[in-house]
């Protein structure tokens, strides 16, 4: 089977969260057509299903429910302790994936380099007479140090997504999810914990 990974998109887009009755702001950090990663002030449990609302430019508002997959506490550029959860749709939502292949397009099409244009080959001269020799001159100054690119903060970490395929112990039901983690061992102890009880884990391959 070939594994191969989903494409995510990053942005930093301000969205809504329905969480105990209440509607919380967030911030979205990616998306993929499974899932995406959010960032919120407030801790929530993992296993929660939540109501993601965002309102992308010339689209409208689009709703999908989405599964607290796994959450980490980080710092903010502002020094502020935040959380950052991984999250798995839990519903079907063409509005969503519709827009989430339109922007893989257009960022695709945004970072596709220009062909050069070609140049007329220029006709053949004859060589110039050399100049005079003239006095020595001073070498040209160093350029400036270059500065190191700066770090990736811990809210924009590399998640990779995932397809987790279970069977029920009960029967033989199966059903496959997809997540966001850091590698593979991850995405196994994540769908372990959070399915381990009632399930069994068949397959964990790259989106």
């Amino acid at each position: 089977m070939e594994r191969r990974r989903s494409t995510r998109i990053r942005t930093r887009m301000r969205c809504d969260v329905e969480y105990l009755g209440k509607w919380l702001r967030a911030l979205v950090l990616d998306v993929s057509d499974g899932g995406l990663a959010l960032r919120i002030d407030r801790e929530v449990q993992q296993g929660t299903n939540l109501l993601v609302r965002v309102s992308p430019p010339g689209r409208g508002q689009i709703e999908v429910r989405a599964l607290v997959w796994h959450t980490r506490k980080v710092t903010a550029a502002s020094g502020e302790r935040v959380h950052v959860c991984g999250m798995v749709l839990t519903d079907d939502s063409p509005e969503w994936v519709s827009w989430v292949q339109a922007s893989i397009e257009a960022s695709m099409s945004a970072t596709a380099p220009d062909l050069p244009a070609l140049k007329e080959k220029a006709p053949t001269r004859a060589a110039p007479e050399p100049p005079a020799p003239q006095a020595a001159e001073e070498p040209p100054p160093p350029p400036p140090p270059v500065a190191p690119p700066e770090a990736e903060s811990a809210e924009e970490a590399d998640l990779a997504s995932y397809r987790i395929r279970l069977k029920a112990r009960s029967g033989p039901r199966t059903r496959t999810l997809s997540l966001s983690a850091v590698d593979e061992a991850e995405a196994r102890r994540l769908a372990t914990e959070q399915f381990g009880g009632e399930w069994d884990l068949l397959e964990v391959y790259a989106a």
